[in-house]
């Protein structure tokens, strides 16, 4: 059995148990992870800077300008890597309510920390820029980026709600629905599971 101690050891070095892992699966993926950075512009999109591939081996890859350069368009390349790092953390987890949340609240700029959750996927970020498009002709398809962004500032304001309560690290290894409830002040019922054990050993919780 995995000992508290080495599990904080682990969580130190950036690895967190997902929701449905058990030792074997957690260890077998920390095993499967390649902390080599990729330099390159396949996959991405115009507008992303880096990306963490979570299949397989489990990986960083950064904009090819990034491997002779510090910053890309207002982006530092050790802020980058910090919000990946946190993806590469969370591997085991599909959380997408609180996921870009989470990563951007690492960002040293307030306002990327307010506007980066906004482009949380590419799936909104296309559905917008075609809604505002297509509002020049169409007003009420406008409605349909006004309504994502709506959602976007709901889940935020949840989380800085709980963010003046807990510290960041604790919400790091927290689900969705974990921290909705926090921000509904309902109390979790904490388990036994690896990430479990872990979130009571670091903050004493019960």
């Amino acid at each position: 059995m995995l000992c508290d101690e080495k599990l904080l050891k682990l969580s130190e070095e950036g690895h967190i148990p997902g929701p449905n892992e058990d030792e074997e699966s957690f260890l077998s993926r920390i095993e499967s992870v390649n902390f080599d950075v990729i330099y390159s512009n396949a996959g991405l999109s115009p507008f992303e800077a880096a990306v963490t591939w979570i299949d397989h081996s489990p990986q960083i890859q950064l904009r090819k300008v990034f491997q002779n350069k510090a910053n890309w368009l207002g982006y530092s390349k050790s802020e980058i890597l910090e919000h990946e790092r946190l993806h590469l953390a969370r591997a085991a987890f599909d959380e997408p309510l609180f996921e870009e949340i989470l990563a951007y609240s690492l960002s040293p700029k307030k306002y990327r920390r307010l506007l980066g959750p906004f482009f949380r996927n590419r799936r909104n970020v296309y559905i917008s820029m075609m809604s505002l498009i297509s509002a020049t002709w169409q007003p009420i398809l406008g409605l349909i980026a006004i309504a994502l962004g709506f959602t976007v500032i709901r889940d935020l304001q949840r989380f800085a709600k709980v963010r003046r309560r807990y510290p960041l690290k604790l919400l790091m290894c927290l689900t969705d629905s974990e921290i909705m409830q926090l921000a509904k002040n309902k109390p979790i019922e904490w388990g036994n599971s690896l990430r479990h054990r872990l979130v009571k050993r670091l903050y004493k919780l019960t």
